[in-house]
């Protein structure tokens, strides 16, 4: 959130933020540091930042299945006008590396293009 208010003060109205997390989101449970955070700096960074009317960030948080968690970003692609900057995949890779070092099975990072929309899909089992 710290970092979406200095994007919000950068970005101004270009940025549009809504959060959507479920009442019952164990959000006091301990999980490895900043899996969201450079989430949602891509989402800003390569879809909203780069459109000349910025965009809507989606940012969606639920106890899924199987005692998990499950936060889903969401950002329009970027505008056919504007640079293209697919970036070199670090963030998704050095995330995709740490939810495997830090659980066995029940994680996952889930990447898609639809509808004009990146969205990314993480999920991570809840610590009892």
């Amino acid at each position: 959130r710290g970092y979406l208010r200095i994007e919000s003060l950068r970005l101004g109205e270009r940025l549009q933020v809504e959060w959507l997390l479920d009442d019952d989101l164990p959000l006091d449970r301990p999980v490895p540091a900043l899996l969201l955070q450079p989430l949602v700096e891509n989402a800003v960074i390569h879809g909203i930042a780069v459109r000349a009317d910025g965009g809507r960030l989606v940012i969606r948080g639920a106890l899924a299945r199987f005692g998990r968690l499950r936060f889903v970003v969401e950002n329009p692609l970027a505008a056919g006008d504007a640079p293209i900057n697919s970036g070199n995949q670090l963030a998704l890779d050095n995330i995709r590396q740490r939810l495997a070092l830090a659980y066995e099975q029940g994680a996952g990072l889930k990447t898609e293009r639809e509808d004009g929309l990146f969205r990314v899909t993480l999920t991570i089992p809840v610590e009892e």
